[in-house]
């Protein structure tokens, strides 16, 4: 019940601000909350602060889940696209299914969250924040039209295009 709760709570909010604030930040925005809500189910007190705490993690759970989704439809040509829809589907399965052996060797749930929530949310924010643009629409909207032609040409490359030329307004 918590779960799809905060499905419906995010999605409704990433409606309103999605394209506002951009991929990438809300993507850090929900690894945040995965961190927040982790650390708050970890060391709650009662059942009340758990669940509020599960709230707000699912919550940045389905952030990543669906503004990696909208990155990837941005970013990838139709050739790849489904290829990484499969995988990060693929991943998401494996670990789903890694979940039951994790409580089983760790067998304390706050230990569970520790380790299969916190770790990789640090890690991913990092990497995001290193690694990974902006997608050329919303760094259009931002109104950044230097970044969103570095932007455009990163996604060239990664779709194994030439250099190639495509104005600004033909992205919005």
């Amino acid at each position: 019940m918590i779960m799809y709760s905060s499905a419906v709570i995010s999605y409704i909010i990433l409606a309103l601000f999605g394209d506002y604030l951009g991929r990438k930040r809300l993507m850090q925005i929900g690894l945040v909350m995965i961190l927040g809500g982790m650390a708050m189910a970890t060391f709650s007190v009662n059942l009340i602060m758990g669940a509020a705490g599960m709230l707000i993690s699912c919550m940045g759970c389905e952030w990543i889940y669906t503004m990696s989704l909208l990155f990837i439809s941005e970013t990838v040509s139709e050739k790849y696209r489904d290829h990484f829809l499969v995988i990060s589907q693929l991943f998401y399965g494996v670990g789903h299914l890694g979940n039951p052996g994790f409580y089983y060797l760790l067998r304390d749930w706050q230990y569970v969250f520790f380790y299969f929530y916190a770790i990789p949310a640090v890690l991913l924010i990092i990497s995001l924040s290193l690694f990974v643009v902006d997608t050329p629409m919303c760094l259009v909207n931002y109104l950044t039209p230097n970044k969103a032609r570095k932007a455009l040409f990163w996604v060239a490359k990664i779709n194994g295009k030439k250099d190639f030329y495509i104005s600004l307004e033909e992205i919005k």
